[in-house]
């Protein structure tokens, strides 16, 4: 078993219990039960494994592609301007959670049960899993945008990052913030 399942399993619950709007006690019930299937599915066998893990990410993906094509003619082009409105300070400060969306596309190094000849295959196999993931990112990523606009697709904490904000005491001047741009972005109407 991976070491990180169980963790794993408790952000899966605690994204449950958020869906639910329980408690922390439903998030451990959930993370239990999916740690229960985790395991069930290991002892089942590797190819079991992999069946299910190649089933699984084919509804995600029919999903995904199924969220990025319906956002489509809801889409505005207004919503991309002004285009990088932080810079490339605010991509730099997106780029750590992204990372974390990509976390799991070498997963597909696991089905090389399946493959014929593992060792020839399986470089083009994590090249797929790769390049598919990083286009559904990316249309996910850009659907939101198009569709929320900059001003309700990021929280509060991210869009409110380099806008100028009071004195911390009389007198005194706002944090100094050498990411930001001199002059803050204009509020999205």
């Amino acid at each position: 078993m991976v070491a990180g399942a169980p963790v794993v399993c408790l952000i899966g619950g605690s994204y449950a219990a958020a869906a639910l709007g329980k408690g922390d006690s439903t998030a451990v019930r959930a993370a239990l039960v999916l740690l229960g299937l985790v395991l069930a599915v290991r002892l089942l066998g590797v190819r079991t494994g992999a069946g299910l893990q190649l089933v699984l990410v084919s509804v995600l993906v029919a999903l995904v592609l199924f969220a990025v094509l319906g956002a489509a003619p809801h889409s505005r082009a207004e919503h991309w301007t002004p285009f990088l409105p932080y810079g490339w300070a605010g991509v730099a400060r997106a780029a750590p959670p992204l990372m974390f969306a990509f976390v799991g596309w070498e997963a597909a190094a696991s089905l090389t049960t399946r493959l014929r000849d593992p060792r020839r295959q399986l470089r083009l196999v994590v090249l797929i899993a790769f390049v598919v993931t990083s286009l559904l990112c990316l249309g996910l990523a850009a659907a939101t945008v198009a569709v929320l606009g900059r001003a309700r697709a990021a929280p509060s904490r991210w869009r409110t990052c380099c806008e100028p904000r009071s004195a911390t005491a009389a007198g005194s001047s706002p944090p100094a913030r050498p990411w930001c741009s001199p002059s803050p972005p204009p509020t999205p109407t």
